[in-house]
C-alpha cells in the first residue's frame, strides 16, 4: 500500500504509523504536528534509522498546509478526538491530496 508512494502522517504524535511506512518501502515520508511536537518525531524516527521529512501542521494555518505540498497517501491516527478541528481537517485532505488521492 505505501511501498514506492509518498506519504504524509498528520498530527503523527510518536509517529510510528509514518516511520513503519518510511521502514517497509515508502518512497518519501513527511511527519507532521504541531510546531511544539516536533522534536519527538525528529528523534523517534532518528532512532528507527530512517529518513522523514518533519513539518509544522497547525489545522487553520492555511501557510502550513500550503507547504506541504502533494501526497500519494495521507495517513491519520487519533484525530477525530477534537469536533472543533474537523472542518479544518477536511479542508487540509483537500489541499494535500495527490490527483489519485480522494476521501
Amino acid at each position: 500500500m505505501v511501498a514506492g508512494k509518498s506519504i504524509v502522517e498528520l498530527g503523527a504524535g510518536v509517529g510510528l504509523p509514518g516511520i513503519v511506512s518510511a521502514q517497509i518501502g515508502a518512497k518519501s515520508v513527511t511527519l507532521t504536528d504541531k510546531p511544539n511536537e516536533l522534536r519527538l518525531l525528529r528523534e523517534n524516527s532518528s532512532a528507527a534509522g530512517v529518513d522523514c521529512m518533519v513539518k509544522p501542521c497547525t489545522w487553520a494555518d492555511k501557510d502550513d498546509m500550503a507547504a506541504l505540498g502533494t501526497f500519494d497517501v495521507v495517513l491519520c491516527s487519533d484525530l477525530l478526538y477534537d469536533v472543533d478541528a474537523q472542518d479544518a481537517q477536511v479542508a487540509l485532505c483537500d489541499t494535500i491530496k495527490g490527483k489519485h488521492l480522494t476521501h
